[in-house]
């Protein structure tokens, strides 16, 4: 077994929608490296942001909401 450094090929795909975002790692011969998916709605993502529905309220404009 030699030392030479072997470099593989991967690649990177990202699903980003308004519910969730999903990445997965797959190599040159469409195997699974990796992936994961974190769901926006998901209440324990937003506990620093004290926000369990996901979004939030503008005080000064009830009428603005956005997401963290």
């Amino acid at each position: 077994m030699s030392n030479e450094n072997v470099t593989q090929r991967l690649y990177l795909g990202i699903d980003l929608s308004t519910q969730q975002i999903k990445c997965i790692v797959i190599d040159e011969q469409l195997q699974t490296i990796a992936e994961e998916a974190i769901s926006f709605n998901d209440n324990s993502l937003l506990v620093h942001h004290v926000q369990p529905n996901g979004f939030v309220v503008d005080k000064n404009d009830k009428r603005c909401i956005t997401t963290p």
